[in-house]
């Protein structure tokens, strides 16, 4: 876990999730579509080693994971497939 190896490291990458969800404000498809899911509408931008996945809705964005980039999605499609409506 990151926050155990490094906590000034967690906290600069958690800022950088923050800036990222602000951008996203502005310019909500300015992640690219999650390759694994056939869902235009659940993206991901990534951070460092870490893909911050989200789905867009008309009037919001809902962040549904986080997940470090060398771990599988599939461990995680449960999570993230029931926000898919």
């Amino acid at each position: 876990m990151i926050e155990k190896d490094s906590p000034a490291y967690a906290k600069f990458v958690v800022s950088k999730f923050f800036e990222k969800a602000e951008m996203l404000q502005e310019f909500s498809e300015l992640g690219r579509k999650v390759s694994e899911l056939n869902d235009i509408k659940i993206r991901e931008i990534i951070v460092y080693s870490y893909r911050l996945i989200y789905k867009l809705y008309d009037d919001k964005i809902l962040f549904v994971a986080v997940i470090y980039g060398k771990k599988l999605l599939e461990n995680h499609h449960s999570s993230i497939i029931k926000y898919r409506s």
